[in-house]
């Protein structure tokens, strides 16, 4: 029921419950996830009526999902998410091993390039989604923020690039006034520089290497983790995200927080003794016996 309106060219787009229809689009790229991984879940379990009614829960608001991304015309994060649901999918295949999967990730992407190189599937895939190759002028406001004079080490400042002279630059040039470099790992640069690049890079890693981890104390949860941390890699190619208080920076940092298992251990005594001195009662694990 939402609507919004360009402010430049008064061009109508829906926006639903958010302020712009980028906004709808990462919503439901968050939410179809929830509720496909959630149906991955349930499938497998015996069948009853809550199972039954569940389902169609999931399966009523999945459609909605699907009907809001036509109404938003947002393709990266529908593409974003249908990358979450793949990766979801393979880690739930018996021969995939849990240990290696960092590897297989490097081995899908070098053939991923391989297969670009020799038959140029990305500019196929844009095209198949209705996208040029400029990914709607994306690649020129790439192209023109790197001209700009910036310091390559500490970048402009923490979130000041998009503002004072660069900023009128940009719009003498695009007769519009942009807010991002429509690139996280860009925007980052932008800002940061090469240290926020790496110390971005070097998040990323470490988040993927505890995701990873999880698979093997809860591997339901973890599959969806893993599944959002690909998505929001992959949202971040054509949308910065990894800025400030953003939706999707919200949610990357619920994927990639440790989540400790609940303690067995039985709470700390106090124990008084002669002296009216104080002391500790040492825990001590329950001991299993057969």
């Amino acid at each position: 029921l939402g609507r919004g309106y360009d402010q430049w060219t008064g061009q109508v787009f829906n926006v639903g419950v958010t302020l712009d229809k980028n906004a709808l689009g990462f919503d439901c790229m968050i939410l179809g996830l929830f509720f496909i991984w959630r149906l991955m879940v349930l499938l497998p379990q015996n069948k009853s009526k809550s199972r039954r009614d569940e389902m169609l829960h999931h399966l009523g608001f999945l459609a909605v999902t699907m009907w809001l991304f036509s109404m938003a015309d947002s393709k990266t994060p529908l593409l974003s998410m249908c990358l979450g649901v793949i990766i979801m999918l393979v880690l739930g295949f018996r021969f995939v091993e849990k240990r290696h999967f960092g590897a297989l990730v490097v081995v899908a992407v070098l053939s991923f390039l391989t297969l670009n190189w020799g038959f140029g599937i990305y500019e196929a895939t844009l095209k198949f989604v209705g996208r040029n190759a400029t990914l709607t002028d994306r690649t020129v406001i790439w192209a023109e923020s790197l001209k700009a004079e910036i310091n390559p080490l500490l970048g402009a400042g923490f979130e000041t690039f998009w503002d004072g002279p660069r900023m009128d630059h940009m719009i003498r040039v695009f007769h519009f006034k942009p807010n991002q470099a429509h690139n996280g790992y860009l925007e980052t640069y932008l800002n940061m520089g090469l240290i926020g690049l790496i110390l971005l890079v070097v998040l990323l890693l470490v988040a993927f290497s505890r995701i990873r981890k999880s698979l093997f104390r809860n591997f339901n949860f973890g599959r969806f983790r893993m599944g959002l941390f690909f998505a929001i890699v992959m949202y971040n190619f054509t949308e910065a995200t990894f800025v400030a208080l953003h939706l999707v920076w919200f949610v990357f940092y619920l994927a990639a927080m440790e989540y400790p298992a609940q303690s067995n251990r039985k709470k700390v005594k106090h124990l008084t003794v002669p002296g009216n001195r104080d002391v500790l009662q040492e825990d001590v694990r329950p001991v299993l016996t057969v």
